[in-house]
């Protein structure tokens, strides 16, 4: 994956943030705590955590098809960049399946296999 791409999921996410009216007149607006965070504000919230999370997988794959054919350890330190990404994409999990966590109600999905990359067995 190459500069350009990262590039494009970091304006991806700016340009989110700026149509969710979230950097109005350049300030961010003052966003409730996580645990605080009820009703449509929290699901607004999953759903922006859980779309990164996907990205940030999908963003490994695209770098590990990049380094089959061709490697970056001349320009970055390709297991170290790799497992900066996964441990992003581990914080995002604690998010979105926070062990153990008191609530109302709900529902708790198991991971979707498929943007894991595993399959069941």
């Amino acid at each position: 994956m190459n500069k350009i791409s990262l590039l494009g999921v970091f304006l991806l996410f700016v340009s989110a943030a700026y149509a969710d009216g979230q950097y109005a007149n350049n300030t961010p607006r003052a966003a409730a705590n996580i645990e605080a965070a009820e009703g449509e504000t929290l699901a607004k919230a999953v759903g922006y955590y859980s779309r990164s999370h996907s990205l940030l997988i999908e963003a490994i794959r695209e770098f590990d098809r990049g380094a089959k054919i061709a490697r970056p350890d001349s320009v970055l330190d390709r297991d170290e960049w790799r497992a900066s990404l996964v441990s992003r994409a581990e914080d995002l999990e604690r998010i979105l399946s926070p062990q153990p966590r008191v609530t109302k109600g709900g529902v708790k999905f198991e991971a979707d296999t498929r943007l894991l990359n595993v399959t069941n067995k």
